[in-house]
């Protein structure tokens, strides 16, 4: 894969608003020459996410969580209906107890 060209950066720009401001000469160069580096090597085109996903991957995946998201909310009625049921077999079962001791 061949890189972009560089991002246009204006050292003696940069190295001027600098040493206006009381930076020393030679520290704003640094900084500038370090910007540069960063610049160069550290940034993300278009070109370089273009290589990671499609628009396609994107709407596939959009899809997949979309059905997972509907998988969940059809769990959370399934374990919200178990739970009620098991509310409906304690109470079943203790008004079952309570009837043996109050007939008894």
């Amino acid at each position: 894969m061949t890189r972009p060209a560089p991002i246009p950066f204006d050292t003696h720009r940069f190295v001027k608003r600098l040493t206006d401001e009381g930076m020393p000469a030679g520290q704003a160069e640094a900084l500038a020459d370090e910007q540069i580096s960063l610049l160069n090597s550290h940034l993300v085109t278009k070109q370089d996410i273009s290589h990671l996903a499609t628009k396609e991957d994107v709407a596939a995946t959009n899809k997949a969580v979309a059905v997972l998201k509907s998988d969940l909310r059809t769990l959370k009625w399934v374990i919200v209906g178990v739970g009620f049921g098991m509310l409906t077999v304690m109470v079943g079962v203790s008004s079952l107890v309570i009837q043996m001791f109050w007939t008894a």
